[in-house]
């Protein structure tokens, strides 16, 4: 009789144990749930914009304190899907693309319109270099942009990834009129002869007339392979 009442306080002990780990799983879950779907618009913004108010620190801090994935999608761009480290290529911060390249990021990742993480960088280094207002930070920009490029192209990211457009990061630098910048990605292995959804080339992409006369030096270097 003894031993059936220890039989079944054993049980009962172990069920209640089992039943509060179950639980303290679940709210764990819905914690992580309920934080991603709350701050992961504000931990986007931060990358985005590391630079002012120490947004760059704020962003981690939050990061390692949700201990969210840096591949995680953001409610608030449904069209879009923009994770901490798009957001992070975006805003040009090289310490926030190495801390979300440790926490797991997905170097190889694109959204919904097909733009990977080196197609947000080089939109970024854009963005930044027109709102340059001195020589100094122009040059910045630049150097800063050449170490982001480089250290993705590093992590996986493939130069020639296409969008739903049909656009490569090439494409897009080539609009953006900056030559340096055209000539960095074409010496990193950028194919100048990808053409987008409406047959068109980088060369064609709206560039300036002395991008445009690279690129054309280019492909025929391309094609005489």
């Amino acid at each position: 009789m003894f031993e059936l009442a220890v039989f079944w306080v054993f049980t009962l002990s172990t069920s209640l144990i089992a039943a509060i780990c179950l639980y303290d799983l679940y709210r764990r879950q819905k914690m992580q749930s309920y934080v991603e779907k709350e701050d992961l618009d504000l931990i986007c913004n931060l990358a985005k914009f590391p630079y002012e108010m120490k947004n760059e620190d704020h962003c981690i801090t939050l990061m390692e304190k949700y201990q969210l994935c840096p591949n995680a999608f953001s409610d608030h761009w449904p069209h879009s899907e923009m994770t901490p480290f798009l957001s992070s290529c975006y805003g040009g911060s090289l310490k926030l693309i190495q801390f979300m390249l440790e926490a797991g990021a997905d170097s190889k990742f694109q959204n919904l319109n097909g733009d990977g993480a080196l197609y947000m960088a080089i939109y970024g280094i854009a963005c930044r270099l027109r709102s340059a207002q001195r020589p100094q930070q122009r040059s910045h920009e630049i150097q800063l942009g050449v170490l982001i490029i480089d250290s993705l192209i590093k992590q996986g990211c493939d130069i020639n990834s296409r969008n739903n457009f049909g656009f490569t990061p090439l494409h897009w630098a080539a609009t953006t009129g900056e030559k340096w910048l055209v000539d960095h990605l074409l010496k990193r292995g950028a194919d100048p002869s990808i053409l987008t959804s409406l047959s068109r080339a980088p060369a064609s992409a709206f560039a300036k007339e002395e991008v445009q006369v690279l690129l054309k030096e280019a492909e025929n270097v391309y094609h005489s392979y």
